[in-house]
């Protein structure tokens, strides 16, 4: 469903602006098609897991949107800073 989704707007959006489709799109296309799924994976993985922890269903989803709201403010907040310095 993925790969439908990103070949169908890739297409319209490449036809209406007039690209010529070249090696290089398509090449930044499955790249991008690939962390789109790499990242889809882990969150739907990470929502499995505090399913099975946790026993209330209010719970593992309030425990998935921290984690999905602090998680990556780790990772690109934390070498900000250290680069900063």
């Amino acid at each position: 469903m993925m790969v439908s989704i990103v070949l169908i707007i890739t297409g319209l959006g490449l036809s209406m602006v007039g690209v010529i489709l070249g090696i290089e799109e398509v090449w930044r296309i499955v790249v991008y098609l690939v962390i789109s799924i790499v990242y889809i994976v882990f969150w739907l993985g990470i929502t499995m897991l505090f399913s099975i922890l946790f026993r209330s269903v209010a719970t593992s989803a309030l425990a998935a949107v921290v984690v999905w709201i602090f998680f990556p403010s780790l990772f690109f907040w934390v070498p900000m800073q250290w680069l900063g310095r």
